[in-house]
């Protein structure tokens, strides 16, 4: 079955009315045909199932024959991810609302090298939304707003397991910090300069442990598939 987001006013007397941009996504784009079955969720919590009852050129109905509840799945994890270059964050929000993540903030750290231009808030939901989608998650991740790395921090400050990658010094190896009584996870991977020595300071002062990824250097993507994958599989799965 097909899943889709939808806003939570569009049901009304147990059908659900598509219009404009999701109508022409589902009936276009993904080619939803009359009396196919299909799941979707209003990011509220409601997981409505039914069928395609009418199709028009811009516009659409869902008969709604079964409606529940889903909770949120725990813990919820925020990523702090350094921004790449070249749009790459782009990738990074598809992979970790796949594997998981309920925030995704785009990272100003001191090696990062940032153009306001870059920063595509609009786009990185848009995508977010596509991937939820894609891998039926009830929930579409929150993305940004862009935080500079002291504001990150005490963003943070709430989580109980808080985390951050580094390349060098004194690490955790990551098996070791993983705490599945965890409710909050924040997770800080820098860019691929890495976090300087006064960020890992000041990171460490404030109850972040400090991991290794390994012996091979990964780029921030790559980073942040490996780590959201061990998250997934240790404290979701």
């Amino acid at each position: 079955m097909r899943c889709f987001h939808i806003d939570k006013n569009s049901l009304q007397d147990n059908k659900i009315h598509l219009r404009a941009d999701k109508a022409r996504h589902a009936f276009r784009a993904a080619r939803m045909k009359k009396g196919e079955l299909v799941v979707l969720f209003d990011n509220e919590g409601g997981r409505y199932e039914g069928f395609v009852e009418t199709v028009c050129r811009e516009s659409g109905t869902i008969q709604v024959e079964k409606s529940s509840r889903v909770t949120s799945e725990r813990p919820w994890i925020s990523l702090y991810c350094a921004i790449p270059k070249n749009d790459k964050f782009s990738d990074i929000v598809n992979v970790a609302t796949q594997l998981g993540a309920d925030r995704i903030v785009p990272l100003i750290s001191e090696r990062v090298v940032f153009r306001q231009r870059e920063q595509k808030p609009e786009r990185w939901q848009t995508i977010a939304r596509e991937a939820a989608q894609q891998c039926c998650r009830p929930f579409i991740p929150q993305i940004g707003p862009v935080r500079e790395f002291p504001a990150a921090l005490n963003d943070a400050a709430g989580c109980d397991l808080k985390i951050m990658g580094a390349c060098t010094g004194p690490r955790h190896s990551f098996r070791s910090v993983l705490d599945k009584s965890a409710k909050r996870v924040a997770v800080f991977i820098g860019p691929e300069g890495d976090f300087s020595p006064d960020e890992v300071a000041a990171a460490r002062n404030k109850g972040f442990s400090i991991i290794t990824l390994g012996p091979r250097r990964l780029r921030c993507a790559t980073a942040a598939l490996f780590i959201m994958t061990v998250l997934d599989y240790e404290l979701k799965s």
